[in-house]
């Protein structure tokens, strides 16, 4: 999966998904947690600190797979 963070485009690889389903229908009911890990380290912030650093976009062979926001961050 690729990783766009403002400027950057990073490849990347998505470790969790976590996400609460429909167990009829299998539809997300609510917003999920990713967790995902790129190559190497990228200046970005938590959304909560800094709005402009803390969105995110995943896609793939140019489909928008996911928009969110960042809430956590590891130290490196």
């Amino acid at each position: 999966v690729m990783v766009h963070l403002h400027a950057e485009s990073l490849p990347g690889r998505l470790v969790i998904l976590k996400a609460t389903l429909n167990p009829k229908t299998g539809e997300v009911l609510k917003a999920a947690l990713a967790v995902v890990e790129i190559e190497r380290p990228i200046c970005c912030e938590r959304f909560a600190d800094y709005r402009m650093l803390g969105q995110v976009t995943l896609r793939d062979a140019g489909t928008t797979l996911a928009v969110g926001i960042i809430t956590a961050l590891e130290d490196v």
